[in-house]
């Protein structure tokens, strides 16, 4: 059947070009003239051979000899140098929005729970801890309360003893004055010095029970303060024994850096010379000190999501800080600067009543009374300021200890897969899967 290329077929016009290398007499089949040839347009942003890349149509940037690239289809598209900063139309689809191979914009991360699951910045560590508390105030506010309470309790315990044998008779403060009042002095720097030891080791525990509560709270998952125990519990002596380790850096620190001074003390009446003694001492004690506790402050949740010991443990936080030390310092000090400043402005109503009932009861004969009921006061704040800041400082750990291993083993990409898979337990009270999704694997 002719078709229109045919000769005498309705649609056949004899005007045919010539064929690729016909010579100069060749005529249309059916006895036709040569019809003027024309080449079909360019289209936008075709580039003809040898021609400089990209300089097709203006605006249209260029998809010829130089390849995808910077140019592209409309402003900033697909034209020469590879699928460029521009990409696809005005917003751009390359490295300029995506970043590295295989990244996600900030923007795109899946945020099932307190933080985005990608890199944490310090804002998302910030911001994750303090929706960790509002959204877990049972759990993390109720087991500080308790652990909080305990510890000051003991303290206060210790501080009227040390108070009882240096002052026989605290009711007799018209007859003892001022020597009275050097001797609770006395009773206080000790018990605080007994306070600071006994909290920085206590804080190492309550972050590791804590820690529970935020491997829930990542994934959107709500824990109470009886199943947090139960998680944390298990690792209750490997957090022990991170805490002895942690008393024993500040032990070192304080032998290293205060001991010069006060055998010096024993030697010379030379203030001058005591005071240089003690900051020679404490300037080469001081970095070291703070270097160790950042390599291993990272112990306590490794502890409890990876279920290991304490050796592992230790290695597993100097391994995630190494390379970033000084991110995970800053990001540590910056909590602790918060916690100071917050702690104060907590503590000034128990201050201010604890100082007016001493005052009251200074000159007469219920000064003891008065003097006991003040440090009763003061404990009473003791506790709702560590209630307060405790979950926080323990939140920012345990978010920088996950920033750490997103960072430096892609653990985002676990936590990113655990979601879409949308595990839950298999009954009601069985272990939640999503806890299994942080032990590292045996590479790491």
């Amino acid at each position: 059947m002719p078709d229109e290329n045919t000769p005498g077929h309705p649609g056949w016009s004899p005007d045919q070009p010539p064929p690729y290398g016909a010579g100069p007499g060749w005529s249309p089949p059916g006895g036709g003239r040569p019809g003027p040839f024309t080449p079909p347009a360019p289209q936008p942003g075709w580039s003809p051979p040898g021609a400089a890349p990209g300089s097709g149509a203006p605006g249209q940037g260029g998809h010829g000899q130089g390849g995808p690239g910077p140019g592209g289809y409309g402003p900033g598209g697909h034209g020469p140098g590879g699928y460029g900063p521009g990409g696809y139309g005005p917003g751009g689809h390359g490295p300029a929005a995506f970043g590295p191979y295989g990244s996600r914009p900030p923007h795109l991360a899946p945020r099932p729970g307190i933080v985005p699951l990608r890199p944490l910045t310090i804002g998302d560590i910030l911001d994750g801890t303090i929706k960790l508390i509002r959204g877990n105030p049972r759990a993390t506010l109720g087991l500080s309360a308790a652990v909080s309470g305990v510890t000051q309790v003991v303290l206060l315990l210790l501080q009227l003893l040390i108070a009882d044998r240096l002052v026989p008779d605290l009711d007799v403060l018209s007859q003892a004055g001022v020597s009275v009042m050097s001797s609770l002095s006395l009773s206080a720097q000790l018990a605080n010095l007994g306070m600071g030891l006994l909290e920085s080791s206590v804080a190492v525990v309550l972050t590791g029970i804590l820690t529970a509560v935020v491997g829930r709270a990542v994934l959107g998952r709500a824990v109470s303060a009886g199943e947090a125990w139960r998680l944390a519990k298990p690792r209750l002596p490997t957090l022990f024994g991170l805490a002895g380790i942690n008393l024993a850096i500040v032990l070192i620190w304080a032998v290293v850096g205060f001991g010069p001074a006060v055998a010096v003390s024993f030697t010379t009446s030379e203030v001058g010379v005591v005071v240089g003694v003690f900051l020679l001492g404490l300037l080469v004690s001081a970095p070291v000190a703070v270097f160790f506790w950042v390599k291993v402050s990272l112990a306590a949740p490794a502890a409890v999501f990876e279920q290991c010991g304490v050796g592992r443990a230790l290695r597993r936080s100097a391994a995630l800080v190494k390379g970033d030390w000084w991110r995970v310092f800053g990001i540590q000090l910056l909590a602790v600067v918060i916690t100071i400043l917050a702690g104060m402005l907590l503590m000034i109503p128990f201050a201010l009543i604890g100082g007016i009932v001493t005052a009251a009861t200074l000159n007469g004969d219920g000064g003891g009374v008065g003097v006991i009921a003040s440090t009763v006061i003061l404990t009473l704040g003791a506790i709702v300021v560590s209630t307060v800041i405790s979950p926080f400082s323990a939140g920012v750990v345990a978010l920088l200890y996950a920033d750490r291993r997103m960072r430096a083993e892609a653990f985002d990409l676990v936590l990113q897969t655990g979601v879409s898979q949308d595990l839950r337990p298999a009954f009601p009270g069985a272990p939640d899967p999503v806890d299994d999704l942080w032990r590292p694997t045996p590479a790491h």
